[in-house]
């Protein structure tokens, strides 16, 4: 590249790069810092100790990259998606100076090291290609460069200042290259030979028309402008803008800030706002006043608010998309430690509602606005209503589970149970070992209480303990198996009874019979008391006629 220099340009490019130098100063003794700079097919990487750091790359179709550290190690990765051709970069170290009381011709006299190089892309593949013109050179200081600059140009050395007039004072930078197959010539312009008719001092491509990339015009406000320091910090509009280059830093409404790489400042609210040139786009803004953080819509009011002094890990998003509030390191979607969590309904339409939802089933615990009750709800399932309520004017401790033993429910309270809870009609099935009333009775007189419903349990505290469906499973099978023996007994009885009819059927018979026979006898006693008077006056007769017989004999023997 040739490079014709008018006479009235040369204070001009020095003024661009920032140099107000006095030839008088000292300079500092600094050595000028040490650059280590790598190419690889990965990327590029650069060191240098107790020196700040900046890397630019250019290439094929407008492609720049500009990179800064502030720790002595830089490294640029190949992202894989540059396209084939020639690259050259430019990486600069410049001291870390730790004192902030420099003189400007201290701050003139910093060494600053460059190393320059080009590499090739092939398939996304860098390919170094050494240029020994641009290998590791330490630039001399600049107090020494002007000196230098002045003796060639004013014969007398004791000459500080350079006036120039000229009617059209330019500057040209005439590419004479045509291997890259981009021939650009560049032209610093001091007055009007733009073609327009306001007095400025223009850079402008002179290969393609009207291109001015930089304007600066006359009266410029405060004379401030454009100002480039001599550490490369750039000011612009009397430092509204400034772009500190050593550092990597722009900020916007302050030049003394050094905390981040974008930092702006606003009288009440600093802003930036964010839109889309898609139709209908909204404007996105993130401000900041004295007291929060917000982000809000069309200027609108804050959709998403940061107090003044949030504690750390107020909110934290893990890659994994795990939310912590109070914690770095959260364990699930939503992780709260050291606070409460919190859900308020003000719509008086609506009730507030937390839904749990896994594999396309849905409950809903919910805060029903019309009763205050805490109810649990499946919509979609069985009930058309919550399942499971709370009342608020439920009494303390009414229901409590595990408390008083680890398989224990304690009601402080009545239970009303509406539906049945168990139904042991096992025990009218064939099969079923049914005892006898008898070993039944034995069991409950020697255990004191019903063999199916076990017996009473107590806590610690003396309050009794039920488990209320093996309770009512057992009472119910007792009271159905009391049936059972209740028309075994039945049966039984009536058999007794009708044994006991036949049986006094046939004693009434038998005693009709004998009644029968009583009569009889009584008329056969009859009879032989008749045969008994028959026989005694037989009797008489015979023992008169005996009497007679003999009275007669005697009579006649004698």
């Amino acid at each position: 590249m040739t490079t014709f220099i008018r006479t009235t340009a040369v204070l001009s490019v020095l003024v661009l790069i920032g140099l107000h130098l006095p030839l008088q100063a000292e300079p500092p003794k600094i050595a000028p810092p040490r650059l280590d700079v790598r190419v690889s097919g990965n990327g590029l990487t650069a060191s240098s100790s107790s020196a700040s750091l900046m890397l630019q790359i250019a290439g094929p179709n407008d492609f720049q990259v500009t990179q800064h550290s502030k720790d002595g190690s830089l490294n640029w990765y190949n992202p894989g998606t540059l396209i084939d051709g020639h690259y050259n970069y430019d990486v600069y170290a410049i001291p870390n100076i730790q004192r902030q009381d420099l003189t400007k011709a201290e701050l003139d006299a910093i060494p600053t090291t460059r190393q320059s190089g080009r590499f090739r892309v092939e398939q996304g593949r860098l390919l170094v290609e050494p240029d020994p013109a641009a290998q590791r050179s330490s630039l001399p200081d600049l107090s020494t460069l002007w000196a230098a600059l002045v003796d060639q140009l004013i014969p007398s050395a004791a000459a500080q200042d350079l006036t120039i007039t000229d009617p059209s004072p330019l500057l040209i930078w005439d590419d004479t290259d045509d291997d890259d197959g981009d021939n650009m010539d560049w032209i610093i312009e001091g007055q009007n030979n733009s073609g327009t008719s306001t007095d400025r001092w223009t850079l402008f491509d002179s290969t393609h028309t009207g291109s001015f990339p930089l304007n600066i015009f006359g009266g410029a406000n405060n004379h401030a402008t454009l100002v480039v320091g001599s550490l490369g910090g750039i000011f612009l509009a009397d430092g509204a803008v400034y772009i500190d280059r050593s550092l990597g830093h722009l900020n916007i409404g302050s030049i003394t800030e050094t905390c981040c790489e974008l930092f702006v400042t606003g009288d009440s609210i600093a802003q930036l706002g964010l839109r889309s040139t898609s139709a209908g786009a909204s404007t996105w803004q993130l401000k900041a006043n004295s007291a929060a953080f917000f982000v809000s819509e069309n200027d609108g009011g804050a959709i998403f608010l940061i107090s003044k002094g949030a504690p750390d890990a107020s909110l934290w998003i893990k890659d994994t998309g795990h939310i912590g509030l109070g914690t770095l390191f959260p364990a699930d979607k939503l992780h709260v430690k050291d606070g409460n969590l919190r859900i308020e309904q003000d719509n008086a339409d609506n009730h507030a509602t937390l839904n749990f939802i896994a594999n396309g089933n849905t409950w809903e615990i919910k805060n029903n606005k019309d009763t205050g009750r805490l109810t649990f709800f499946a919509p979609g399932g069985g009930a058309t209503t919550a399942s499971f309520k709370f009342d608020r004017q439920a009494q303390e401790n009414l229901f409590r589970v595990g408390v008083l033993g680890g398989d224990t429910v304690d009601i402080n309270g009545d239970l009303v149970v509406t539906g049945t809870l168990s139904n042991p009609d096992y025990v009218f099935e064939p099969e079923y070992a049914l005892e006898s009333i008898d070993d039944h009775a034995a069991y409950m007189w020697e255990n004191k209480h019903l063999p199916a419903v076990g017996t009473g349990k107590v806590n610690a505290q003396g309050h009794a303990m039920v488990n209320v469906a093996t309770r009512s499973q057992g009472m119910l099978e007792e009271l159905e198996k009391a049936h059972i023996y209740i028309e075994q007994l039945h049966g039984e009885v009536a058999a007794n009874e009708a044994q006991h009819k036949t049986q006094l059927e046939t004693a009434q018979h038998s005693i009709e019979h004998l009644q029968g026979e009583v009569t009889a006898l009584k008329a056969k006693e009859a009879r032989l008391e008749t045969l008994e008077g028959e026989m005694a006056a037989l009797k008489a007769l015979v023992h008169d006629q005996v009497a007679q017989r003999r009275g007669t004999l005697l009579k006649d023997e004698g």
